[in-house]
């Protein structure tokens, strides 16, 4: 994970996955929680969300909220 200041090796627990559902629908795993949502084109553009995720607890430092705070800001 780049966070444009720091470069953040991922860890077995800390995996980060995205997929594309020919409905529209993504999902995925963002370190230990699962999320899902929605994906549309709109003028050449991807936007994802809104998306609704499982709130576990992570061990400090783990990239699953950064990802998934980036990834509602995908254009």
């Amino acid at each position: 994970y780049n966070d444009d200041r720091t470069l953040t090796p991922a860890t077995r627990n800390d995996a980060c996955t995205l997929r594309f559902s020919p409905d529209g629908q993504v999902s995925g795993q963002a370190g230990v929680n699962r999320y899902r949502g929605v994906c549309r084109a709109v003028d050449h553009q991807i936007r994802v969300g809104p998306l609704a995720a499982t709130h576990a607890a992570s061990p400090p430092g783990t990239i699953g909220g950064p990802f998934l705070r980036d990834l509602a800001d995908v254009r």
